[in-house]
């Protein structure tokens, strides 16, 4: 069918006729598609005449002189021959990129003007090139396809084709090669650069014109921009190339079929029958369809070629390589066009296994012995085999089906117990081993046990219930006949409190309700099992040898214990008395009672636990301890006496947390110790609770002291990981003393002295230390024992005296107030710093009556000092706090108490703390705080920065003033580290509101210094040492002005 012409094409042809240009439009094969009237009229033909017909076919048809059309293997050529027709005619072959080709001729007497129009009007890029690759000229459409405003700018910018026009630096020589070897060139494709830089792909034709002689004279060509098609090209080449992969790689079959042959199958297609896919290709595929199955396959091709709508999913069986059937599942999901007409698309399975597991199945299923059925949930039967219909008294299966329209009522005797078996389906989703008695269809009862199982649909829903059904009648005959002949002596037997048995060659044939209990059994679970599955493991070997013994006929005791398994695995102590062999129809049968003795043992076993264990942590006891140290010692005799030691562990501000957070808390605190102490032994060694914080640990099998030393480090790296005790998180540490093994000690009471005495020194060095024993230590001890007992006497005999140190406004250079200190006038050692008796007071308790004291004291001091001197009203007492009277319960009335004894103003009191009292208990440390605050007094945080500093105290915590410890004040002249610290500390507590106190100010710099910081207040040797209350009177008569 001819092609219709390019509109524009078209108006460019008709438009001709207004001159004598010749304009003819051919085609690839030289045919006429169009001409203009000019063209026609020096023809002498019809126009409509030449349509779609070659010129050289019109009989009589005779071109203008000199114009000769040739058609040869590289196209369709024009020539404009003869001199002397030279000058009449110029004309010109344009090629057209459409559907098909064509080829414009245009032959002009009078110059360019018309070829002039066609070239500006044309839609497709046309050039004119010369030979050696110079753009003569260009088209409008030519330029704007390269994005450049208009042909002339485009031939400035091309200067060399092959250069600057195509990317790819060689495409202009092919092009030219193909062009003196062809004439033409058609569809070339190329990459060609634009005026902004970018580049497009185009299709070129192009056409080589020669001079008289052959030499190329120049090149006539268009493009078409095909950078579109190409993207598309490409993106439907990844299409198929993800498709193809897809389908490559499913495990499903996948074909095309065309006119009954595979034109194309997936590998898992081919694998099912053993070919590969290139052998599938163009089979025919009735020659792999089964002899059977053909008819129905010819009569389903039939169809479909009848126009019948043939169903899409259906099976079928094909031939493996091997000669062997295939099943398989077929689906035809569509069609397409293809050359050879529409082509089938499907997927198949295989389904071999599947169809014979059916088949295994139903052959279980028709053959079985017990009767098999389905049922709905509205109490039909579905389905049910001839072992069922026999059993319910029906002909046949489908009697079954068709005739019992309600299964409660039509089968079950009562009605309700079909309700009460799909209450447990429900709850349980299986029915095993149910006895039950039903209905045949002859009126005729029987008894059945039943095991069903519920099917449920993925939304929860009930499908089916699927079950068996086995005749019991006979066996529940005979277990009534044997319950009437048991029944007089299994009552008296079965109402004992003790257990009883019967067994036959190591097998029990009878127990009663009370063994089988005792077991965990019911007495049926029991029968037929075997002694060796009741008994422990660790009893195996004695029940086998007595039973191998009773076997031979020896004796065998009649009463023994022994540990049996209950049937939750737990173990039960039990004691037998054996009565002997009996002989029971023919058979000889062992009889006897069982006693369950497991409370009584664990009882016995509790009281000797209890009294070698701990009962809060679970640990051994000092009881425990000492035995195995002393097994330990006397082993060591022969060992050379280096292979254990003694670990004394104290555990460091328990008694914080006991008296902070409550007994309760100290027990938790105690039995997570207990806990990690565990964990840091090995399984040889021995850890106890001494008693109260103490711990004592026996280690083993060690090398030498190196090894008790690693366990004390283990233990303190343990202990010092935070503790979580409720709401609060307790930091703990705990000091060490070891005593390695020595062959001098005599008892154990010895080495655990020495290790009581290490502990104390590692206290005594700081907390979180551990100290190994020497001979020095026992001079220690007893001076420590020693100096507890004088300051239990010095209490009782008032040796303790106050002193008063004053406090100074480092600004105005007036006393503000006094710290209250203590001295210890020793009957022997003299006056005693604090720094001498504080730690043993501390450790002991003693801390506590010997502060309330001072409290006390100094309280009475102050007030009658204001009372007497009026003008010191505003002066305030100071007086430091322990941890342990911080800690105190009765911390608060004491207080209180002291206030309302001396009659002194609150705010004139002002207690002193250290950092520590926030390290147990930050939290209860806090609360009471802030009951502290509520009385009135002043809270002042004495020795900052030396113990476990942390700002959040500052800001968190009631304090109103924070005295600088004297260590940073004496070297911040000549260290700037301190210095810097003093005045950030001193500006830090100006920022939150604090007042300071620089503590140890000896001498003018450092006064000088102070000021310079603005530090509030200060005391030191510089302004006076600690006093005793009759200087103080005498300072307070004529009170100094330090400058």
């Amino acid at each position: 069918m001819h092609n219709p012409l390019h509109a524009d094409t078209a108006t460019v042809i008709s438009g001709s006729s207004a001159g004598d240009t010749l304009v003819l439009l051919l085609d690839g094969d030289g045919r006429v598609c169009a001409l203009s009237p000019a063209f026609a009229a020096i023809l002498q033909v019809e126009p409509a005449a030449l349509i779609g017909r070659h010129p050289a076919e019109i009989p009589g048809l005779s071109l203008p002189a000199g114009l000769i059309l040739n058609r040869d293997s590289a196209g369709f050529r024009v020539e404009v021959g003869g001199a002397e027709n030279s000058d009449v005619f110029r004309g010109s072959l344009l090629g057209i990129r459409g559907e098909p080709e064509r080829w414009i001729l245009l032959l002009s007497p009078h110059g360019d003007e018309h070829y002039a129009a066609m070239f500006e009007h044309a839609v497709e890029g046309l050039y004119r090139s010369s030979a050696d690759g110079r753009f003569l000229e260009v088209n409008p459409a030519f330029a704007e396809m390269l994005r450049y405003p208009d042909p002339a700018t485009l031939l400035d910018a091309i200067n060399d084709i092959g250069r600057d026009f195509y990317v790819a630096p060689n495409r202009r020589a092919q092009l030219l090669q193909l062009l003196m070897k062809n004439e033409r060139v058609t569809d070339a494709i190329s990459e060609v650069r634009c005026a902004d830089g970018s580049t497009t792909w185009v299709s070129e034709n192009a056409h080589l014109v020669r001079d008289a002689k052959g030499s190329p004279l120049h090149i006539h060509g268009s493009f078409v921009d095909v950078t579109a098609r190409r993207q598309f090209d490409a993106a439907l080449k990844t299409s198929e190339t993800k498709y193809r992969t897809l389908v490559e790689h499913i495990q499903d079959g996948v074909f095309l079929m065309s006119n009954g042959r595979y034109q194309y199958v997936n590998d898992a297609f081919a694998e099912m029958l053993g070919y590969t896919p290139e052998e599938m290709i163009g089979l025919e595929y009735m020659q792999i369809i089964a002899p059977e199955a053909r008819a129905e396959q010819e009569k389903r091709r039939e169809r479909r070629q009848q126009g019948y709508r043939d169903t899409h999913a259906f099976e079928i069986n094909l031939l493996h390589k091997d000669g062997k059937r295939r099943v398989l599942a077929a689906v035809r999901v569509g069609g397409i066009d293809t050359e050879d007409g529409i082509a089938t698309i499907g997927t198949v399975r295989d389904i071999t296994a599947e169809r014979e597991n059916e088949r295994r199945y139903w052959h279980i299923f028709h053959n079985s012995v017990e009767g098999i059925f389905q049922t709905t949930p509205g109490g039909r039967f579905n389905a049910a085999n001839p072992a069922l219909a026999e059993l319910l008294g029906y002909d046949s299966p489908e009697a079954v089906m068709n005739e019992v329209g309600d299964i409660a009522h039509d089968v079950y005797v009562d009605a309700a117990e079909r309700t009460r078996i799909l209450t447990q389906l429900d709850e349980q989703g299986f029915l095993r081993d149910h006895e039950v008695l039903i209905r045949r269809r002859d009126g005729k009862r029987i008894w059945v046990s039943e095991n069903t199982r519920v099917h449920r649909a993925p939304d929860g829903s009930v499908l089916c219930y699927e079950g068996t059904l086995v005749d019991i009648t006979l066996r529940k005959a005979a277990e009534a006949a044997l319950h009437q002949s048991e029944h007089r002596y299994r009552t008296l037997v079965e109402h004992s409190q003790v257990g009883v048995f019967m067994s036959h060659e190591g097998r029990y044939v009878y127990v009663n309700h009370a063994l089988a209990a005792l077991l965990g059994y019911e007495e049926e679970e029991l029968i037929g099992k075997s002694y060796r599955q009741l008994y422990a493991p660790e009893d195996l070997s004695n029940a086998d040898e007595r039973h191998e013994r009773r076997q031979r006929g020896e004796d065998v005791p009649s009463t023994y214990e022994a540990r049996l398994l209950h049937k939750d695995g737990q173990t039960r102590v039990i004691v037998t008395i054996s009565a002997g062999p009996v002989e029971q129809d023919g058979e000889i049968m062992a009889m006897g009672t069982v006693r369950d003795i497991t409370e009584q043992k664990r009882v016995e076993r509790q009281l000797r636990h209890n009294a070698t264990h701990d009962p809060l942590t679970g640990m051994p006891n000092r009881t425990l301890f000492v035995e195995r140290l002393r097994k330990a010692m006397t082993y060591a005799i022969g060992r050379g006496g280096s292979s254990y030691a003694v670990l004394f562990l104290d555990l460091d501000g328990f008694k914080v947390v006991n008296d902070s957070l409550g007994h309760a808390a100290g027990d938790q605190l105690l039995m997570e110790i207990a806990h990690r102490l565990r964990a840091c032994l090995r399984p040889w060694d021995t850890v106890a609770r001494h008693g109260g914080d103490e711990f004592t640990v026996l280690v083993e099998q060690i090398n030498g002291l190196e090894d008790a030393e690693d366990v004390a480090r283990r233990i303190q790296r343990e202990l010092s990981a935070p503790i979580r005790l409720g709401d609060h998180e307790i930091f703990t540490n705990v000091s060490i003393g070891i005593a390695p093994a020595n062959p001098e000690y005599r008892g154990t009471d010895e080495i655990l002295r020495d290790a009581d005495t290490a502990m104390y020194r590692a206290k005594a060095r700081g907390k979180a230390d551990y100290v190994v024993f020497d001979s020095t230590m026992h001079e220690l001890a007893r001076q420590r024992l020693r100096l507890e007992t004088d300051l239990r006497q010095g209490l009782q005999r008032n040796e303790f005296v106050p002193y008063y140190q004053p406090l100074i406004d480092l600004r105005k250079g007036k006393l503000i107030g006094f710290e209250a200190l203590l001295r210890w006038n020793h009957p022997e050692r003299g006056v005693l710093l604090p720094a001498d008796f504080l730690t043993v007071a501390e450790e002991t308790g003693l801390i506590i009556p010997l502060g309330w004291w001072v409290m006390e004291t100094a309280c009475l001091a102050l007030a009658r000092w204001q009372e007497k001197f009026p003008e010191t009203r505003s002066l305030g007492m100071s007086v430091n706090v322990a941890d342990r009277q911080f800690s105190h319960p009765e911390l608060l009335s004491q207080v209180s108490r002291v206030l309302r004894n001396s009659g002194l103003p609150a705010e004139s009191l002002h207690l002193e703390i250290t950092e520590t009292v926030f390290m147990g208990n930050p939290g209860a440390a806090g609360q009471r705080l802030e009951e502290l605050r509520a009385f009135g007094v002043g809270l002042h945080m004495d020795d900052f920065g030396t113990g476990y500093s942390s700002l959040s105290h500052l800001s968190q915590y009631p304090l109103d003033t924070l005295k600088v410890d004297r260590a940073f004040v004496r070297d911040m002249l000549h260290n700037s580290a301190h210095h810097a610290i003093v005045k950030t500390v001193i500006q830090l507590c100006r920022d939150l509101g604090l007042k300071t106190i620089a503590e140890g100010i000896e001498d003018a710099g450092q006064l000088r210094a102070l000021r310079k910081l603005k530090c509030d207040g200060g005391q030191g040797l510089y302004f006076s040492k600690p006093l005793p209350s009759a200087d103080i009177e005498e300072l307070l008569k004529n009170p100094p002005k330090w400058k």
